[in-house]
């Protein structure tokens, strides 16, 4: 409703086109109508025929990779592209992601086949959807582990699971997080922090935290001045860049666990950018190989699960009271669930893109 307000059309509820939108309507709508609709308009996105047909610019995207690989004396742009990485070579990382994939792939089938039985057991009439994976998969969650998102969001205000983020990377890295008042910011909703080690500055970071019309979807961390000794002591400005939703006037943002994951993550990043100690800017933070660059901040997630994390900094936003035991249990157990399918996403993906870049372009 905030999302159609903000765009003209208040009292209706509006999903846009970005997964940050269509991924939790797509969780929680008993509208399978709308859902089929939702899910075929978001896969069809730059793939309609029309003006806005990203077709003709992908196939050109790849010629020009595949020319610019045999320029330099590749065979495809995928060796090209992984001859400095750790896989070497396009076949070690088919041989990784085929391996990964078999098994699952078998996962993610046996949990297709009982929501399937979930279907017929509640009486639908129907086969089993694409667009029905994400409503289903939540519903056997909640039926395996006695957990749903809703229990836990209470918990997890944006305000707690900052100063976790925080609190851990004191206690990992010895830096300190002074929130700044006087510093300008684009938008009311940032927020600015100096960091700081023993006294002496380590950097700034700005936290964008809040979805609106102005910002694409997803999250990222970026900068606007990277660390570096070339030219004197160059301190970083960090930023982490989210889409949260708002809480309501008075109320605190409330995150979903994937929400709370997601700002771990990212600023698993941000301390990746805050923490370099080079001399030359080309070499600050990220600017690291992409196959190296994902490692901080998927450690860092991890954090976030941790129970002594949680029990100190998942407190009920209107009480106060911290997560209990039980629900905490519930929700550990919970997070394993769906693996096979997530997995499969990113295999897929994966697969498809290397697949893309190792045949000649005039086949795509």
């Amino acid at each position: 409703e905030a999302t159609a307000t903000e765009r003209g059309k208040p009292g209706k509820a509006l999903v846009t086109l970005s997964r940050s939108s269509v991924e939790p309507f797509l969780q929680s709508s008993t509208r399978r109508d709308l859902r089929e609709k939702v899910y075929k308009a978001f896969i069809a996105r730059g793939d309609n025929g029309n003006a806005s047909d990203n077709g003709p610019v992908i196939v050109e995207i790849l010629k020009l990779r595949e020319e610019s690989a045999k320029i330099l004396g590749y065979e495809t742009f995928a060796a090209y592209r992984l001859e400095d990485s750790m896989a070497k070579t396009p076949q070690n990382v088919r041989n990784l992601l085929e391996r990964v994939w078999t098994p699952a792939r078998t996962r993610a089938l046996a949990d297709r086949d009982a929501m399937q039985a979930m279907i017929a057991e509640e009486g639908g009439n129907f086969t089993f959807a694409a667009w029905d994976w994400r409503f289903y998969a939540e519903k056997l969650r909640q039926r395996r582990a006695n957990f749903d998102d809703a229990s836990i969001k209470p918990y997890l205000t944006l305000d707690g699971m900052i100063a976790a983020a925080f609190d851990t990377a004191s206690r990992l890295f010895g830096i300190a997080f002074e929130e700044r008042h006087d510093v300008p910011v684009w938008h009311p909703d940032v927020r600015v922090w100096r960091v700081s080690r023993d006294g002496a500055d380590v950097g700034l970071f700005y936290g964008d935290y809040f979805a609106r019309a102005s910002k694409r979807s997803g999250a990222w961390m970026t900068s606007t001045r990277d660390q570096q000794k070339l030219d004197g002591a160059v301190t970083p400005v960090i930023l982490n860049v989210c889409n949260f939703a708002k809480g309501a006037e008075g109320e605190p943002s409330l995150l979903s666990p994937d929400d709370a994951r997601t700002l771990f993550h990212e600023f698993g990043h941000a301390l990746h950018g805050l923490l370099s100690n080079v001399v030359y800017p080309s070499l600050s933070g990220t600017s690291v190989f992409t196959d190296f660059v994902e490692l901080p901040s998927q450690l860092y997630e991890h954090w976030q699960e941790q129970p002594q994390v949680l029990r100190q900094f998942a407190r009920h936003y209107k009480t106060g009271e911290p997560l209990p035991d039980d629900l905490l249990k519930r929700f550990l157990a919970a997070r394993k669930f769906n693996q096979g399918f997530a997995t499969v996403e990113y295999v897929s993906s994966a697969l498809m893109d290397l697949e893309f870049h190792s045949q000649p372009a005039s086949a795509a």
